[in-house]
């Protein structure tokens, strides 16, 4: 049986974000109200939930901004954590089948 498997989104800084773009607005409060409403959807349909958001924000609130390459992105380091975990996730799932 295949499984489905959603991913968090991840913080930015809306302060700066907001001043760059004019297309749309983006703040942390609707990433965390999002994911939340994702989180519970996600678990009410039995889809795996990979808390990308969780990571990255302990992350953030380790090392700070410095996280960030800009306003929504992140540094190259953050990246290979990232995918790290990701990575790390898939393999406990696939050796769990």
């Amino acid at each position: 049986m295949m499984r489905l498997a959603g991913i968090s989104t991840t913080l930015c800084i809306d302060t700066i974000h907001n001043t760059r773009s004019t297309a749309f607005h983006r703040y942390r409060k609707d990433v965390v109200r999002y994911n939340e409403i994702a989180d519970s959807i996600m678990t009410a349909n039995d889809v795996l939930i990979i808390d990308l958001f969780a990571l990255t924000e302990a992350l953030e609130r380790e090392l700070g901004e410095s996280v960030y390459k800009d306003h929504v992105h992140f540094t190259p380091e953050v990246y290979r954590t990232q995918a790290a975990y990701l990575a790390g996730w898939v393999r406990a799932f696939c050796q769990l089948r």
